[in-house]
């Protein structure tokens, strides 16, 4: 055999295994599940009742492109297989899979049967095989000044942060079309590394000292240290497909919420996201 007909060979072999592999990572056993779901009536008068204290935040919406991959972050909502996320981790995404990190480093996938999302928010669903102990859901608002302790993947990795509340604002995509009351934060500290960068940390849980989600990542801002969550109000779609089981133990504060996420993450309590468009 010639050389080039060698790599030629070699070429297409290895199309085809890379093929193989990617359909491997993101075989899911059902159809996706894109239908929106009904904001939870008991605190759609939260949501109109909501004081905006900031200016609206004009939010960028990325193009995504077509046959690549992108990553993100969610949280647990119950055993029964059901996850919080941001809408727009979803959006576009052919196929989903959840991505369980282990202490070697390595992760392990949780295989993802559909998505929807919550209409008119930035919050979304994913349904899977298996689920974990849910996260609590907060039920008041959370106030200025208040600290919140966030995890995810930035940049599809392990990371963990804190900030402070500086007030609300409504978030505005689509050129106007849709608007979200969201509450901003004031980045402190994101380890490690001490460097704020937010992008693939949509998704992921903001919680308040009580290990209790306030809000959903949703927007951020690296340069300004800035982040944008969904407000509580926002979550209440969330309910029906809550499970509260996990107790967070100690109160989060600056000297132990690294390690708080490194346990969520480990325990599969928070995930990565992958995404295929």
């Amino acid at each position: 055999m010639r050389k080039i007909d060698r790599i030629l060979l070699g070429i297409v072999f290895l199309a085809v295994f890379w093929r193989l592999a990617d359909q491997a990572l993101f075989t899911v056993d059902r159809a996706p599940v894109r239908q929106p779901v009904a904001a939870y009536a008991a605190l759609d008068a939260q949501v109109g009742a909501v004081r905006i204290s900031l200016p609206d935040a004009q939010i960028a919406t990325s193009q995504l492109r077509k046959n690549s991959a992108y990553t993100g972050s969610a949280f647990a909502l119950s055993n029964s297989g059901y996850w919080g996320t941001a809408t727009h981790v979803t959006n576009g995404c052919k196929r989903l899979v959840l991505l369980h990190e282990q202490k070697s480093g390595s992760y392990r996938r949780i295989l993802v049967a559909g998505w929807r999302a919550l209409k008119g928010t930035d919050v979304a669903i994913i349904d899977s095989e298996g689920g974990k102990p849910g996260l609590p859901l907060a039920k008041a608002l959370v106030g200025k000044g208040e600290r919140g302790f966030f995890f995810g993947y930035p940049q599809g990795n392990p990371s963990a942060g804190y900030a402070t509340n500086i007030g609300r604002t409504r978030m505005v995509r689509f050129k106007g079309r849709e608007k979200e009351p969201a509450d901003v934060w004031a980045i402190t500290q994101m380890v490690p590394g001490n460097k704020i960068i937010l992008g693939g940390n949509s998704g992921g849980p903001m919680l308040n000292e009580d290990g209790e989600v306030v809000g959903v990542v949703s927007a951020g801002n690296d340069r300004r240290g800035r982040m944008f969550t969904s407000i509580v109000a926002n979550l209440g779609g969330l309910q029906s497909f809550s499970q509260p089981q996990h107790r967070s133990g100690p109160k989060l504060r600056p000297s132990n919420y690294a390690d708080y996420g490194q346990q969520l993450r480990l325990e599969g309590l928070v995930t990565k996201v992958s995404c295929r468009t």
